[in-house]
């Protein structure tokens, strides 16, 4: 028996659609205006699939289902009971004595449509009937539209029971567009950058996939689906991030990229966006070397030039990309530097030195010296090399040549950090969630 008093919301929720945010909405409601912790219970597997003995798949587990809840309606106390063939046995009555006895439930929500109990005897008037007798609370939701659609996974299982798998399909892709517009204003500062190469190295992508959570990033469907955007800008000729979400998906060939990434959209309830990517292909000898660091939170792709491609050139390759994503070069030496890109440095350095109160004569001596210095940052080959502070990158990459019987140079690198540019919003989900029933 917890010593908590509940108001609790009873179901699923595996992805968060308009029916559920009403029932949250109102156990947070609830337990604010009564002092009760706004609780949810739900179960570890898909109660269909113990009953009926066929695997209904999830599209959450359930500590994505828990982060969601917390993320979208800063709910906390979530709570997960273990679906098995004891609990598909239990009476309708004694679940609901469970419910007050184990957890404390003072105050009862539920959608007009769950059903619980041995054989799904248990409805929403017999909770209702119960709850009376047992002088708790009890709310029932109503069924729920939006946008005239019928907004409830119940509907759309019996939909796809009765063969009717085309309207049910078309009320999820329904709901899932008219859910991704209104995403679309979401600022998405969180995600995942990722690398892919082909076999022989000749060429390469990195791609940035933005996400609004960094929580949302750690989702295995989230990363899978990275992954595949990497894939498709490998093997695509688009030059835009618009024109390759207008080729056919891969995976896929009846959707496009932009049809999968709307999808994903309404899957994991965030809006997600793939802000850029780059691809290289080799002309001549050399390869493409990349290197994901943090899990996916900077992303370097190298072209290296040699007569020689073996591992010792690709684990040199890798040591420049680790220092690439270090130290941030933004160029491979000084002859990619323009004369404007100089001259605006000098003009910078220039005023920092007279806002010291520096004469202008000194101010002229002092600016060449902090340039110098500052190129050296800047210039991928001149920067002290991160693994040996003795020698710089262009000592460290003579050195490996020599040693594996070849020059090597570096041709170019591009350098992708999640979120780079960005600026993040900071959500109160709670706050949200209280104008939205406003």
């Amino acid at each position: 028996m917890t010593e908590k008093k509940r108001a609790i919301a009873l179901g699923f929720f595996d992805g968060i659609h308009i029916g559920h945010s009403a029932l949250m909405r109102r156990v947070l409601e609830i337990g604010n205006a009564n002092n009760l912790v706004p609780s949810v219970i739900s179960f570890d597997t898909h109660p269909l699939s113990i009953v009926s003995g066929e695997l209904v798949p999830l599209i959450n587990s359930p500590e994505d289902r828990a982060g969601l809840i917390h993320r979208v309606f800063g709910i906390d106390d979530i709570i997960f009971l273990h679906f098995d063939n004891v609990t598909a046995g239990m009476q309708w009555d004694d679940f609901i004595d469970h419910l007050v006895d184990e957890f404390g439930a003072l105050h009862l929500v539920a959608g007009h449509d769950f059903t619980f109990g041995s054989g799904g005897f248990g409805n929403s008037a017999l909770l209702m009937d119960k709850c009376r007798e047992l002088g708790i609370g009890c709310n029932i939701i109503p069924e729920v539209t939006y946008d005239g659609i019928i907004s409830s996974s119940t509907y759309i299982r019996k939909l796809i029971s009765d063969g009717d798998m085309e309207r049910a399909v078309e009320i999820l892709r329904e709901k899932g567009l008219a859910a991704a517009a209104k995403k679309a204003g979401r600022i998405a500062a969180e995600g995942l950058v990722f690398a892919a190469l082909t076999g022989d190295r000749k060429k390469g992508a990195v791609v940035e996939v933005n996400s609004e959570t960094d929580f949302v990033a750690k989702n295995q469907d989230f990363i899978n689906f990275v992954k595949q955007v990497a894939e498709q800008a490998l093997a695509s000729k688009a030059n835009t991030v618009d024109e390759l979400a207008t080729e056919k998906w891969a995976a896929d060939a009846s959707l496009t990229l932009k049809d999968v990434l709307t999808q994903k959209v309404a899957t994991i309830g965030e809006n997600i966006n793939i802000r850029r990517f780059e691809r290289y292909a080799v002309e001549g000898a050399g390869a493409v070397i990349e290197y994901i660091h943090g899990g996916g939170k900077v992303a370097v792709m190298l072209e290296m030039a040699s007569e020689t491609v073996n591992e010792a050139l690709i684990e040199a390759g890798r040591n420049i990309c680790m220092q690439i994503a270090a130290m941030s070069p933004r160029f491979v030496s000084r002859a990619e530097i323009s004369d404007e890109f100089i001259a605006k440095e000098k003009e910078i350095l220039t005023q920092q030195a007279i806002n010291e109160g520096k004469p202008a004569q000194i101010a002229e001596k002092m600016v060449e010296g902090r340039l110098n210095k500052e190129l050296k940052e800047f210039c991928l080959l001149e920067q002290e090399y991160v693994k040996d502070s003795e020698m710089t990158v262009k000592a460290y990459l003579e050195q490996t040549g020599k040693a594996i019987g070849g020059a090597l140079a570096v041709k170019r690198f591009v350098r992708y950090e999640t979120g780079e540019g960005i600026e993040k919003k900071e959500e109160n989900f709670a706050e949200e969630v209280s104008k939205a029933m406003m």
